[in-house]
């Protein structure tokens, strides 16, 4: 291969971003579109000159096409004006599921086992547990841009607040991808080499902080009828660019399956009984060419209460998407 490939699935306002993202990183985009009319006419019609590359995108309804790719981004969703009608992330379950279960089928059926896959689909958690089992993949290589995305809005809001460059903001955000179950860690956010905690934002502020960056997506679709779109594309990217690593780890935010024995070693006293083997959710891992690897982090008292709420309101998330997937 003479160069890197990272496939797309489905193709709208978020894919559209992360096309172009990719072609400025000298990365050919594979794309995978539902519509053969919609995906010849993409093929005829783009031009990445305008963004001084001379990579073409590959414009296809064939999923063998990803025969060679090293990561995959999936967008793939139900229409907008479905969406439009619900209520919240998680109403997106009966109308994703289905979706998600064909993409795992056949993303199983032409990748290699070792390839990333990266989804974007709401609600994240459900779609992270239907891609892995749907498509029988190991957990390191099946992970969705969830909490990354609060963290990244939580680290632009700070630098806004402290009057600080956003590239010296580092933060880490676990728990669920939604209003309710995002847990924020001040004591792991850090500002150049200081930690958050030394510069004199209150509690109140701090908390406000937070609020804004764990509604503002839910905002963002309320307002324009339209999903949030610039950063989340930008974090998919940077995801599943940092997988073309062989050697070098990043440490990311990211949204992956993990054993509930995992969890409940940082829950402590708040650990959870439950049948299910596993939860997915927004965890710190290190990723590589060798997939994600969750880390475990020290917690507060308050830190293992609301990390508790948050993978209580996930195992039921999942409950839910077995009800109406292939499983």
């Amino acid at each position: 291969m003479s160069r890197n490939q990272i496939g797309v699935i489905g193709y709208g306002n978020i894919a559209s971003k992360i096309v172009d993202l990719l072609l400025r990183e000298n990365i050919q985009p594979v794309v995978v579109v539902r519509n053969p009319d919609k995906a010849q006419a993409l093929e005829d019609d783009y031009s990445p000159a305008q963004l001084g590359s001379d990579i073409r995108p590959i414009f296809t309804t064939k999923y063998e096409a990803l025969d060679r790719v090293d990561s995959v981004i999936v967008t793939a969703s139900v229409a907008l004006d479905v969406i439009s009608a619900t209520k919240n992330r998680n109403s997106f379950i009966e109308y994703n599921t289905p979706v998600l279960c064909e993409v795992a089928s056949k993303l199983a059926e032409n990748i290699s086992p070792d390839t990333l896959i990266v989804t974007m689909t709401n609600p994240v958690e459900g779609m992270v547990y239907i891609l892995k089992h749907a498509g029988g993949f190991e957990s390191r290589n099946v992970i969705g841009v969830g909490t990354a995305v609060e963290a990244a809005r939580y680290e632009t809001l700070i630098s806004k607040a402290l009057g600080i460059a956003r590239e010296q903001v580092v933060s880490t955000v676990i728990g669920g991808h939604n209003e309710h179950d995002s847990v924020f860690l001040p004591k792991c956010t850090k500002i150049g080499q200081l930690p958050l905690l030394h510069f004199k934002l209150s509690e109140e502020e701090l908390l406000e902080l937070e609020n804004r960056a764990r509604t503002l997506g839910m905002n963002i679709f309320k307002k324009s009828n339209q999903s949030a779109s610039i950063t989340p594309a930008a974090l998919a990217v940077n995801l599943a660019i940092a997988h073309l690593s062989n050697d070098t780890k990043r440490v990311v935010n990211c949204t992956m399956e993990v054993p509930l024995a995992f969890v409940n070693d940082m829950l402590g006293d708040d650990a959870i009984e439950s049948d299910e083997p596993t939860v997915t959710l927004g965890v710190l891992a290190l990723l590589n060419s060798q997939g994600a690897e969750p880390q475990k982090i020290p917690l507060s008292r308050i830190d293992t209460r609301n990390l508790s709420k948050a993978v209580q309101n996930i195992i039921k998330q999942q409950e839910m998407v077995r009800n109406w997937s292939i499983l």
